[in-house]
């Protein structure tokens, strides 16, 4: 190619770029214009007609349809309602919008105070997961100077100091439910857990191990409107989202930093800092780690939770003619633990006194008994606990106890034939056999079980689960209960019963 036709070639591609550039700047800064993060999402009308893509000229809208609906692969959809178009009206974004749940924002501008141009950030969808993790959520902390502006309504700055503005914020401490339904749906099961009550709870065996703490860091808003309800404009939330553990809730183990906008419409009725707080966790979820690091911390957390190692003597296998002897024999190894006020079972795993039960049978109890089979009471001492798994050991002074060996539970399989020993419902039925299967293996929460369609009410808590040769596979721990349910209990695995209460064989 010459040097001229070079030349010419050159200032065509340099035209060209120039060319370009207003365009680009046409589509970043015209609030005619509808963008959305990432662009390339489809955009169809309310009869569900494609009428283009991101970004989208909202002037392409006809004057009869008043709502969008935005859509791409793998993304959540986003639906937009507008203020009903006539002939000669032109469409804003966000300015002409009277209902978009759904639109957080990318804005050019740091200030709301300058009604920057926006882009709608698109979610990405959950990926479906097997098993969702229990997480706790805490109320949030506001850690702004009092004296600091958190935005404006009308013109009008607020503080934390001024008196009223808890009516526009909503208090913290009243956002329970609120602040769980942005998990809803997502591979996080959330719970309401306050962090200085936790203490209280009997067992933390169905508790959240890993909390969520989010700590508002700063605000900002710039609102029109005569009532909260029509307030609107864009608004701004920044959270670190600290995660506790709970065997120590004051060391932090991580945290996350969210920084999520939004533009508020009218006819919304939710208070500022709960709409804020709602989208800043749904903002939160998209984080690629948060999945498996709260996994992680709940597997170290159960992990420790096992404690010093305790050596015993368990009881060797035991060989039966036949059930009926199985039954009878074992049976005397399974007693009944009162602790006056509650009672539940136990069973022998040593022949000098040891006894599985579990921990919310025994917790807060100032004198524990244990029932055997000849109707004798004896003192019992605890040994060591492991709240997270719901697992005592307790010890009684009877050097002749015959008890029954554990097998490793791994061993099983489904429709294997089980039994239960307890003291259902009344302290008089100690030592009540059930009968039935093992229907399958769960994980909740992080602790497996066994599943069975054995009969389990309230006291056969601690009780053994056997197989047919008179071994334990596992000990009754939870049933689940309500209308039309029954059938459904779940134990403790055997060998998950060792390791958490850390005990070997010597």
């Amino acid at each position: 190619m010459s040097a001229f036709y070079q030349n010419i070639f050159k200032a065509t591609v340099i035209g060209i770029l120039l060319l370009a550039i207003p365009l680009h700047l046409e589509a970043q800064n015209n609030p005619g214009i509808l963008r959305t993060n990432p662009s390339g999402a489809e955009v169809f009308d309310n009869k569900d007609n494609k009428i283009g893509e991101t970004p989208f000229n909202l002037s392409l809208i006809k004057s009869e349809e008043t709502t969008i609906k935005i859509v791409k692969p793998n993304y959540v959809p986003v639906e937009i309602s507008f203020y009903k178009k006539r002939a000669k009206d032109e469409l804003y974004f966000p300015a002409s919008v009277t209902d978009c749940k759904e639109c957080v924002v990318e804005m050019d501008a740091a200030s709301v105070e300058k009604q920057p141009s926006a882009a709608i950030r698109l979610f990405k969808k959950f990926n479906e997961t097997d098993k969702p993790i229990l997480v706790g959520v805490d109320n949030p902390s506001i850690k702004i100077d009092e004296e600091v502006e958190l935005g404006r309504v009308n013109g009008y700055r607020k503080r934390l100091k001024d008196k009223d503005v808890f009516r526009l914020l909503g208090y913290p401490e009243n956002m329970e439910m609120k602040m769980l339904n942005s998990f809803d749906n997502s591979y996080l099961y959330a719970e309401f857990f306050s962090i200085k009550d936790y203490k209280n709870t009997e067992s933390t065996l169905q508790a959240p191990k890993v909390i969520l703490k989010p700590i508002v860091k700063s605000m900002s808003f710039s609102l029109r409107g005569d009532l909260l309800r029509d307030y609107v404009g864009f608004c701004t939330i920044s959270c670190d989202w600290q995660v506790v553990d709970l065997s120590d809730t004051n060391t932090i183990l991580k945290t996350y930093t969210t920084t999520t906008s939004f533009y508020r419409n009218h006819e919304n009725y939710e208070l500022l800092l709960h709409q804020m707080i709602a989208l800043a966790e749904r903002d939160l979820l998209e984080n690629e780690t948060l999945y498996s690091d709260i996994e992680n911390f709940q597997k170290t957390y159960l992990e420790k939770s096992k404690g010093k190692e305790i050596k015993l003597k368990l009881s060797d296998h035991r060989e039966f003619a036949n059930t009926s002897q199985m039954i009878n024999e074992v049976k005397k190894s399974v007693v009944t633990v009162d602790c006056t006020k509650k009672f539940g079972s136990g069973v022998f795993i040593s022949d000098n006194g040891y006894i599985i039960t579990n921990y919310h049978v025994v917790e807060d109890a100032t004198e524990i008994f244990v029932k055997i089979e000849n109707e004798k009471k004896l003192k019992a001492e605890v040994i060591k606990v492991n709240r997270d798994y719901d697992l005592a050991i307790i010890k009684v002074n009877l050097p002749t106890s015959k008890g029954v060996s554990l097998m490793n539970s791994r061993n099983t399989s489904v429709g294997d034939e089980v039994f239960a020993i307890g003291t259902p419902l009344e302290k008089n039925l100690g030592q009540t056999v059930t009968r039935g299967i093992v229907s399958g293996y769960r994980e909740m929460n992080g602790v497996d079980f066994i599943q069975t369609d054995v009969s389990v009410n309230s006291g056969n808590s601690g009780g053994p689960l056997l197989n047919a040769k008179g071994e334990i596979i596992g000990i009754n721990t939870l049933k689940a209960s309500g209308k039309n349910i029954s059938g459904i209990g779940f134990a403790i695995p055997s060998d998950v019963v060792l390791k958490m209460l850390n005990i070997s064989n010597q």
